[in-house]
């Protein structure tokens, strides 16, 4: 993320305009594929996936990403875009089923 507020300012309303953009394509089968896909891929991507099990800390915010990728994999797989969901908000369930937030400090194994 740029350093200043003007600069990352800039940056999420680029982003925002790119995924309004992809917000227009009407998802056939095959980007559905393409996109469940993608969302596996940066869930076992690691830290510098963005919403990987531990952030790298130079990376940039996923939400407005995260946002598109799960309405657009919600109706095709919920699990898979419940997952991305729970990842990109930090918060991983625990075995009670109430989210734990994630302190990215002291990552867990």
């Amino acid at each position: 993320m740029p350093e200043g507020l003007y600069a990352q300012d800039k940056v999420v309303r680029s982003e925002e305009q790119l995924i309004g953009l992809l917000d227009e394509l009407e998802l056939d089968e095959r980007l559905v594929q393409g996109l469940r896909k993608q969302v596996a891929l940066l869930l076992d991507g690691g830290p510098f996936s963005g919403v990987g099990e531990v952030v790298f800390r130079e990376s940039v915010p996923m939400h407005t990403f995260a946002r598109y990728l799960f309405s657009g994999t919600l109706p095709h797989d919920p699990e898979l875009a419940y997952r991305l969901a729970l990842r990109a908000m930090r918060y991983v369930p625990s075995p009670t089923g109430i989210p734990i937030a994630l302190d990215l400090a002291n990552p867990r194994p």
